[in-house]
């Protein structure tokens, strides 16, 4: 498997912690392996060298396209280096307030943010990238 995805029930603070606590102690063995919380209750296990930001680079690279031209619209931690990786970060209102924490202040000076994405949000990045001129709709 290319990733493993387990969730751990809401509202179970101490399933929760204590799930934590058994990953943090796995880590410090297991080099390969990285862990990200998508939602506060999400954890996906992967290979330390597959993330969305390194899948993200090798599809770019394969494209020919800058980074500084990519737009991306992230709601999650596992998101973090995939919007670090392009010209225009999109982070949707329903993410969670610690991503902010994630960025330095040179990074989180171009995040975009938009309404969650319940509320249109990837339809609004869009949109303010074309107010910006870097994309132009087909209809």
């Amino acid at each position: 498997p290319h990733k493993i995805l387990t969730i751990v029930r809401k509202g179970k603070y101490f399933a929760l912690k204590g799930f934590q606590e058994a990953i943090d102690e796995m880590l410090k063995s297991r080099e390969e392996l990285f862990v990200r919380l998508s939602q506060p209750n999400y954890f996906e296990f992967t290979n330390s060298d597959v993330t969305k930001g390194t899948s993200l680079k090798k599809l770019i690279e394969k494209l020919g396209i800058y980074p500084r031209n990519v737009a991306y619209v992230g709601n999650g931690f596992n998101d973090i280096d995939a919007l670090r990786l392009v010209g225009y970060p999109f982070i949707v209102g329903n993410a969670p307030k610690g991503i902010y924490r994630e960025f330095d202040n040179e990074d989180s000076r171009r995040i975009i943010n938009v309404p969650s994405n319940n509320h249109d949000g990837v339809a609004h990045a869009i949109k303010n990238l074309e107010k910006r001129g870097a994309y132009k709709s087909l209809y």
